[in-house]
């Protein structure tokens, strides 16, 4: 699919999806990779595979962060106590 490609009139909805996805993922940047090579230190962009979190760092600061503030949890807990330990537990991840 090209950027003028004339679109055939009888192609499910279905069909039409995954050709502009195809296009999207070929022709389109991705937003921070076009950053990172304009940038004067010409940058490069690595990701990491997708759906394991083993490989995302954020996921174990995020896990630690619910799990102290999950074992806290209480009946009587509010959302603002939840709130102040949330704080509490992102200040101490800095």
């Amino acid at each position: 699919m090209s950027k003028n490609q004339v679109v055939d009139l009888s192609m499910s909805a279905v069909e039409l999806k995954d050709q502009v996805r195809k296009y999207i993922k070929e022709m389109v940047p991705v937003e921070v990779v076009k950053r990172a090579k304009e940038s004067p230190l010409q940058h490069k962009v690595l990701f990491t595979p997708p759906h394991h979190s083993d490989f995302q760092p954020i996921e174990l600061a995020w896990a630690r962060v619910k799990g102290n503030i999950g074992r806290q949890h209480t009946a009587d807990t509010t959302l603002q106590d939840t709130y102040k330990r949330l704080l509490n537990e992102l200040n101490d991840l800095l």
